[in-house]
Formats: C-alpha cells, structure tokens, sequence
C-alpha cells in the first residue's frame, strides 16, 4: 500500500493500485520508494507514448494550417531558448511540453487532451527533471521537433510518428536511467 501522512491531522494507508488517482502520481515517481518510482515513471512515459504517438498519426491527417503555425511558433520559441542560452529548467519544460501538447491538440482528441492536462503537472515535474541531469539534450530534441514539423506538414505519418517515439523512447531510457 501507500502511506499519505497529514502532519498532525492523518495517516492512511491505501491501496493505490486499487483506489489510487492522478493526484497520487506526482508523490509516488518524486518519493523514496524506488520500486513504486519505477513502476510508476515507467506508467507514465508508456502512457504518454502511446497517446502522442497516435496523436501525431492523426494530426498529419487532420490539422489545419493555423495548427502547424502554432507548432512552428513553439519551436522558434524553443529555438529561441537555446540560441540565448536559457538555463532555467521550468521554462525548457513548460517549451518541451507546449510542444507535445500542441501535437496532441492537432489530433483532435478531447479524451488525449484532457488525459495530458491531468498529468500536466507530473509530466511538467518529470520533464524538468530529465533537462537538470540531461540539459545537453534539449538541442537534439529541438531539431526531432523540427523533423516532425516537416513530416506533419508533408503528411507523413510514418516518419512523424518513428521520429516521435525515437524521442520518447531515448528520453524514457535516459530518464528511468536517473534511478
């Protein structure tokens, strides 16, 4: 089980795996116990995978221009962030993840979206945490958003959707390799 401690008001213990929520995500992968860190991060990386990689699928079918000129701005934005140097890890996260998001947005589905807002925060903490110990990746990532930009805009999704899980997949390694 999980141990929730209100100093001086209540412990509880419960079985997250049965009753659990969103809400206790964020405690488990930024807690002690590195079995439940793992099993959860892990979670969360394969859920995110499988959400925007069939999200960019569809957004190579579906989007319209004034969503791939929404995306070309996040990326001049992250751009932006590396040409000047920018070290503040919250702002890199917040740029990362605007970018994913808009992804998501693109394909349409309500449900993807409302599922990435409800693991905003834990994927917002994660993500700054991965660019603290791998700052010198937000580059190679940079220039994979650039590779997708063009496959959306070509209509490819075969090479949106290899390029995408190319870069979860090598961020879930790094990641889970923090432990």
């Amino acid at each position: 089980g999980y141990l929730f401690i209100q100093k001086r008001q209540k412990t509880v213990v419960s079985d997250f795996m049965t009753t659990g929520s969103l809400n206790i995500i964020q405690d488990i992968i930024f807690g002690k116990n590195k079995d439940l860190k793992y099993q959860a991060s892990k979670s969360v990386l394969a859920a995110r995978k499988l959400i925007e990689v069939e999200s960019v699928k569809q957004a190579c079918i579906i989007c319209n221009e004034d969503e791939i000129v929404m995306l070309e701005k996040i990326i001049n934005a992250e751009l932006k962030l590396i040409e000047e140097g920018v070290t503040n890890f919250s702002v890199i996260a917040e740029n990362d993840f605007s970018f994913h998001n808009q992804i998501i947005r693109m394909s349409g589905n309500v449900l993807y979206r409302i599922i990435m807002n409800s693991i905003k925060d834990v994927a917002l903490n994660m993500t700054k945490y991965f660019y603290e110990s791998k700052s010198n990746f937000f580059g190679k990532y940079v220039a994979c958003h650039q590779q997708i930009l063009q496959a959306v805009k070509n209509k490819d999704q075969d090479e949106a959707a290899a390029v995408l899980t190319e870069i979860l997949e090598h961020g879930e390694k790094l990641y889970i390799d923090l432990f």
